[in-house]
């Protein structure tokens, strides 16, 4: 019996999480369209979709990147 109900809520509980996770990556809501593409296609991450969501990373990643031309030189 208490099995059943522990089933029931964590069913109750899960359900809206899992649902959240698909409507993400599915891209249905504007702030995350193309994530999916850059998670499992490749890894390739379109720098419009990176300085939409994450503009901070993508200053750390240019930065290095400078930093990493003037080592070369």
């Amino acid at each position: 019996m208490w099995l059943r109900r522990v089933h029931r809520w964590a069913t109750y509980l899960v359900t809206p999480v899992l649902l959240g996770h698909i409507l993400i990556a599915a891209g249905v809501l504007p702030g995350y369209r193309g994530v999916a593409r850059s998670m499992h296609l490749g890894g390739r991450l379109p720098v419009e979709v990176a300085r939409r969501l994450w503009p901070g990373w993508l200053t750390a990643q240019a930065a290095t990147r400078e930093k990493r031309k003037e080592e070369r030189v």
